[in-house]
């Protein structure tokens, strides 16, 4: 059980550092909905998971992909 547990930690930590690259290439790709979100329009930012969860065929978590995307954007 331990092993298991070990084994799904350091795949989520994979996933996280996988899906921050992916962001990078989905910010970088729309230059358009990222203006609109950094001008007020919010709703944006489900455009930009859409297109994260498209490249990971489905497999990002939308809330990490979500988050990351909002961290990169106002930061």
């Amino acid at each position: 059980m331990k092993i298991l547990i070990e084994n799904a930690t350091k795949e989520s930590q994979d996933s996280t550092s996988n899906i921050e690259s992916i962001v990078d290439e989905v910010i970088n790709a729309n230059p358009k909905a990222v203006n609109d979100f950094k001008s007020g329009k919010e709703s944006t930012i489900g455009f930009l998971v859409g297109q994260v969860m498209q490249r990971t065929k489905g497999n990002a978590n939308p809330n990490i992909a979500k988050s990351v995307l909002i961290k990169k954007l106002n930061g």
